[in-house]
């Protein structure tokens, strides 16, 4: 099977699916972080579908797409606001960011363990990440035909372990997709 790419992903929020599920994971991302007032906001991976609703608040919404992946320019009106990246070197300054949302990342970095090096690194000291990954026993991991049945996917133990091996600490744990797969 071919790797996912930008477009894919693009594509794939812009079906009927792919619309239903960008509300309600943004609904949770909303509710775990309701204000980002003069912070400094980035996506990692393909997190355009969730980063809107900061763009008004924030200091500086961002978005920065592993090589992998590949990139298209966003938002559609003004300045563009993604970046392509090598996954083990982000092209930001040590200490710049408050807030990172990582979607369509964690399970298809090839060197997991080196680009959370690199959050570490451009994280503020009370910086916080949050993590949108399929679920291993999910029913969306099951079904290839959507991105979350792409990569690998990760029990919330095995999340809450990485981000310890890699100096995060795990603060809360929360599920979003629960009916079944669908695509009409």
């Amino acid at each position: 099977m071919r790797p996912l790419t930008a477009y894919d992903l693009k594509s794939f929020y812009n079906s009927f699916s792919g619309r239903v599920i960008r509300k309600i994971i943004r609904d949770k991302l909303i509710a775990l972080w309701p204000d980002a007032k003069d912070l400094s906001v980035m996506g990692y991976g393909y997190t355009l579908p969730y980063l809107r609703p900061y763009m008004d608040e924030a200091a500086n919404v961002y978005n920065v797409m592993p090589s992998q992946l590949g990139v298209h320019d966003w938002p559609s009106e003004g300045l563009n606001r993604v970046c392509l990246s090598d996954e083990s070197t982000l092209p930001l300054e040590t200490n710049s960011v408050d807030r990172v949302i990582m979607v369509h990342g964690l399970e298809f970095l090839d060197f997991p363990e080196e680009s959370f090096e690199e959050l570490w690194r451009v994280l503020k000291s009370t910086g916080r990440i949050v993590i949108v990954v399929p679920n291993r026993m999910g029913f969306w991991a099951r079904r290839d035909w959507n991105p979350f049945g792409q990569g690998k996917p990760y029990s919330a133990r095995q999340v809450e372990n990485f981000l310890k091996d890699n100096l995060f600490v795990h603060e809360h744990t929360t599920y979003a997709l629960f009916s079944p797969p669908f695509q009409n």
